[in-house]
């Protein structure tokens, strides 16, 4: 293996230098960057905070809401129609429905008797 000469390690680190405050004298104001990413991390935080308070409201507005009980629907044997009303250009006709005819149709008998 090839060693280096003084020569070389001396062009090697004043290479390195060079690089290093030309890097220095190019950065594109590095202080304004890391003070925008903290602006962005404080109102990360705020509206991280808000979202947690507006949870927070959501349960205790929940735990207060009185509890809703659903009924199971109620099928009843009779008709709840007895008359039925036809409106038409005459004058308001009544008639009756036969209650055996509206039973068939609930129960899904195609055949009314």
């Amino acid at each position: 293996m090839v060693g280096f000469t003084a020569n070389q390690w001396a062009i090697l680190f004043l290479v390195l230098v060079l690089g290093w405050l030309l890097g220095m004298m190019s950065r594109s104001g590095g202080a304004r960057w890391r003070r925008a990413a903290a602006d962005e991390r404080a109102a990360h935080d705020k509206t991280r905070a808000e979202l947690k308070a507006a949870h927070a409201r959501i349960a205790e507005l929940e735990r207060e809401r009185p509890v809703v009980v659903e009924k199971p629907a109620v099928v009843t044997e009779k008709p709840v129609v007895t008359k039925e009303t036809v409106v038409t250009k005459e004058p308001v006709v009544e008639r009756s429905v036969d209650p055996r005819a509206e039973r068939a149709i609930v129960d899904g008998e195609d055949d009314i008797p």
